[in-house]
């Protein structure tokens, strides 16, 4: 055993401050052309990663220098031992200011329970598949691949201090592709990631990326609307909001690439919903969940948003003991909250809907938006069109003061929120309005 190898090796040295990540990784992998299995795998791998550390003083300045380096199965007590000092030797070049580790205790919280643990591996992949062709029902479009991989995920992390933490991670992740021809062809390619083997949120994806490919090629050229309600719905929210969790990062904060003050509101004078952001680190259905993060630090929930304020920031210990703050670790989760309208009444004005992109991106330092847009569709109060191609740029210190957030809420693995924002002040390149 690796681990047991490891945990004699660095026993023999006087004094030594380490950090040891464990990952046991059962994986059940299966491929399809079409609706035809071309392979199935299975892998079960062991991954022991090993951090050294090295306090040292220099003109009466503390440093923690760092180093990792990865454990293999059959490596004998010589091998482990020269990578240790290797890796002692690689770390004594590393100047960080001086930082603290995890210390013992805490860690007692349970991850949230996995539907596919209860179904096994193979089980859960046999639902998914299931739930993925269920869809795949349509004469001019058709699933032209798919790969399938379901995988379960043993963590222990030890430290020098006393740490000694476990978890096990579900994970599915899936990718396809839809074909579809109505006068030309169109491949519209997804990732699915979740913890979960429910095959409802699966059908409705694919329901929807049919969908899209069917409206596509019939749909106009997205209009440059200046003075209507711009909807985003979907997966571009998770990037969007990032914003904020970017930007109430300790290690943001520390390198000056964040402007953010503990008690600022955040979003200006607002005219529409108040936003409120919380980490979540066992949110149900998310691959990012765990008690504690890579440091062996237990994680609890914590909101740092709070209508439109900032209440604090978050980080892990390092960057925290910099700050001089409570750290609550690295979370990787978070919910946003504070919607007031319900979908329909976001729709019952004139609207251009923005459902599919290509890339949405949001820059986390300047709050500039950009993105190609894929598919939409636009209400001009008497009609409802699918459109196509354009763009919408803008910042999001330019919207979120007058920005509503719908009641309806979706999750993309680690995000949960609102399923569809109202902005304003965002510009569409398009086709001129007549």
């Amino acid at each position: 055993m690796p681990l047991n190898a490891l945990l004699s090796a660095v026993n023999e040295y006087d004094g030594l401050e380490y950090r040891i990540k464990e990952e046991k990784i059962t994986r059940a992998e299966s491929y399809f052309i079409k609706q035809e299995s071309d392979m199935n795998r299975a892998a079960d791998v062991t991954h022991t990663y090993l951090t050294v550390y090295k306090v040292f003083e220099e003109n009466g300045k503390r440093f923690r220098g760092s180093a990792q380096t990865e454990i293999h199965p059959g490596m004998s007590a010589g091998e482990i031992k020269a990578a240790i000092d290797e890796a002692l030797y690689a770390a004594g070049f590393v100047r960080n200011e001086y930082y603290p580790l995890a210390e013992k205790g805490g860690g007692t919280a349970a991850m949230p329970k996995s539907d596919i643990e209860a179904a096994g591996l193979y089980g859960a992949l046999d639902k998914l598949r299931a739930a993925l062709y269920s869809q795949d029902k349509h004469e001019k479009g058709y699933l032209s691949y798919s790969e399938f991989f379901v995988a379960k995920k043993d963590v222990r992390v030890l430290n020098s201090n006393g740490v000694d933490l476990s978890y096990t991670v579900y994970t599915a992740d899936i990718e396809t592709a839809v074909n579809w021809t109505d006068g030309k062809e169109i491949e519209i390619m997804t990732q699915y990631v979740t913890a979960s083997c429910d095959p409802a949120p699966l059908e409705n994806r694919i329901a929807r990326l049919f969908d899209e490919a069917a409206q596509k090629p019939k749909a106009r050229m997205t209009p440059a609307v200046k003075d209507t309600n711009i909807l985003l719905t979907g997966e571009c929210l998770k990037e969007f909001f990032s914003y904020y969790y970017a930007n109430a990062s300790a290690v943001n904060v520390y390198n000056n690439m964040s402007a953010f003050k503990v008690g600022d509101a955040l979003q200006g004078d607002v005219l529409g919903d108040k936003i409120s952001i919380a980490l979540d680190p066992l949110m149900p259905g998310s691959t990012l969940s765990k008690p504690c993060d890579n440091d062996g630090f237990a994680l609890e929930a914590s909101e740092f948003m709070k209508d439109g304020t900032l209440l604090r920031y978050w980080g892990d210990l390092r960057h925290s003991s910099y700050l001089n703050i409570p750290p609550t670790g690295l979370i990787q989760n978070f919910r946003v909250t504070g919607g007031t309208k319900h979908i329909a009444e976001l729709k019952a004005e004139p609207y251009l809907e923005l459902t599919s992109f290509s890339g949405f991106q949001m820059n986390p330092i300047t709050g500039d938006f950009a993105s190609e847009i894929r598919l939409g569709y636009y209400f001009d109060g008497k009609e409802t069109v699918a459109v196509t191609g354009g763009s919408i740029s803008g910042n999001i210190k330019n919207v979120h003061g007058n920005m509503f957030m719908s009641v309806e809420q979706a999750q993309y693995n680690e995000y949960l929120g609102p399923q569809t924002i109202c902005i304003r002040n965002a510009a569409i390149a398009g086709e001129a309005v007549s």
